[in-house]
């Protein structure tokens, strides 16, 4: 996720589609339409900012393995 959020606006065609993959792979859920904002968008700040609050809320959300 971290490699998403910091990449350089340049990367992200060979980062998102990496992340994507992995998401699929691990039977992750994805929402097009923040997939949409994210690569459309000419300001990707706020949209970065949000996945990365909805990651880690989810993350501290989820039950933790022993």
């Amino acid at each position: 996720m971290t490699r998403l959020l910091e990449a350089p606006e340049a990367d992200l065609s060979v980062v998102l589609p990496r992340m994507v993959r992995f998401l699929v792979a691990h039977g992750e859920r994805l929402d097009p339409f923040e997939l949409a904002h994210l690569t459309l968008r000419r300001d990707k700040a706020p949209n970065r900012l949000r996945i990365a609050r909805d990651y880690y809320r989810a993350e501290a959300r989820a039950p933790q393995a022993t």
